[in-house]
């Protein structure tokens, strides 16, 4: 059985509350502008971008893109913490030679929190939100299955995930009726 996430569309915070599709759109414009919104964290100016390999990261943490992006939700400090980390990482990572992979970041998440007072708070939520809108779809760029099972919806009707099954999962499941 495969989850198939139409992330980041599930998101459900307080900047997200209502996603047009102007905003959308408008966002794609700025990613292509290159104008991803930037903070300044420890002297540096940093761009704020959730890439893959920031999801990947996210994923690791938190188990999943739901929990991490639900637990911005719950205002939980090590939460936004560790997503704040995960949109400034792009500029940090530190590459092997070799092989061309990440070994580490030169900023941990305890790194970035204490850039970061509690003043700041309301700027940085508003930061990752248009960051993470920048990257989202438009509405008839996605592509759904037309059956699933067990998909979740969010408030706004939007499929947040379904369940597709695989062949031999199909075949089992005719099979047992």
């Amino acid at each position: 059985m495969v989850v198939a996430y139409n992330a980041p569309c599930h998101i459900d915070m307080v900047h997200f509350a209502e996603i047009t599709k102007e905003e959308v759109q408008m966002a794609k414009v700025n990613d292509v502008r290159g104008n991803a919104p930037t903070i300044e964290l420890g002297g540096k100016v940093y761009s704020i971008v959730y890439d893959l390999n920031s999801f990947a990261e996210l994923e690791k943490r938190f188990g999943s893109i739901n929990k991490a992006l639900n637990s911005l939700q719950s205002g939980q400090m090590q939460d936004v913490r560790t997503i704040l980390w995960a949109g400034i990482i792009h500029e940090e990572v530190i590459i092997d030679k070799v092989t061309g992979e990440p070994t580490g970041y030169n900023v941990s998440p305890y790194q970035v929190g204490s850039w970061v007072r509690l003043s700041m708070l309301n700027e940085i939520s508003e930061k990752i939100a248009q960051a993470i809108k920048t990257d989202l779809p438009d509405v008839e760029d996605l592509v759904l299955p037309e059956e699933s099972m067990g998909g979740s919806k969010a408030p706004n009707g939007v499929t947040l995930a379904t369940v597709v099954l695989t062949e031999e999962e199909k075949a089992e499941q005719e099979k047992n009726g």
